[in-house]
């Protein structure tokens, strides 16, 4: 298992694994945005330096979540939750009604008791990262949702695996403003597509630390963005 072969601290980036995932992740980028089209060559591939500062900090996010599951043996999730019409106009509205789900719903499902805001049971919250993103209805309608990656404890693992599938959680009855949710087993690598729209919209919610958005600095991240470069990918990835 990758897992077993990779040590536990920052020489997993030296891993085989890990350069193999990296170098997905820079393609991914080249491929999904129009800017890096002409890195999409064998002879002239993407690196790192060619990123603009958005893409830089959304493979910081792929670090993260790469070690959490690979080095701190954490289950990774792709949670996909949808609002109604008239409820999804805007980034700001929505993103009230993502943190009641979070912590009158998932919270509460985790730990089938309410004890979760106690800083005893932090630990084994799941690590959480929410995106936003929007499509157009029609021509004149936009429409906001969310995209979060879920880093699940191993304790708490089989509690959330009841929810893997389509409309699982219990939100939708009465007057609610959500739609529909979809919750998937997932890779590092999907946490580029989760985040597709951060360049307008760079604020992230993150839980379960104090919920303050903040896109310039990830403090549980023991990394910077602009040491990880120089420190751990140039040296093979030139």
């Amino acid at each position: 298992m990758a897992n077993q072969l990779i040590p536990n601290n920052n020489e997993y980036r030296y891993s085989s694994h890990y350069q193999n995932q990296y170098k997905e992740w820079l393609r991914y980028l080249s491929y999904k945005h129009k800017r890096y089209e002409e890195f999409r060559t064998e002879a002239k591939p993407l690196l790192y330096q060619h990123l603009i500062i958005t893409d830089k900090e959304r493979i910081g996010i792929c670090d993260k979540f790469y070690q959490l599951k690979y080095v701190e043996n954490y289950t990774l999730y792709h949670f996909t939750l949808t609002y109604k019409n008239s409820w999804s106009r805007d980034a700001i509205s929505i993103e009230r009604y993502y943190k009641n789900f979070h912590m009158r719903i998932l919270l509460p499902e985790l730990f089938e008791y309410r004890n979760f805001k106690y800083q005893s049971a932090k630990y084994k919250q799941p690590i959480v990262y929410v995106f936003t993103d929007e499509y157009h209805k029609n021509e004149s309608l936009l429409q906001c949702h969310h995209h979060a990656m879920f880093a699940v404890h191993s304790e708490k693992n089989h509690l959330i695996e009841q929810f893997i599938g389509v409309r699982k959680f219990n939100i939708f009855k009465g007057v609610t403003p959500y739609e529909s949710c979809d919750l998937r087993v997932t890779e590092p690598i999907t946490t580029l597509y989760a985040s597709k729209m951060y360049m307008k919209y760079p604020e992230i919610m993150m839980f379960p630390d104090t919920f303050k958005r903040n896109h310039k600095s990830f403090k549980s991240y023991d990394v910077s963005v602009r040491r990880y470069d120089h420190d751990y990918v140039s040296k093979w990835l030139r």
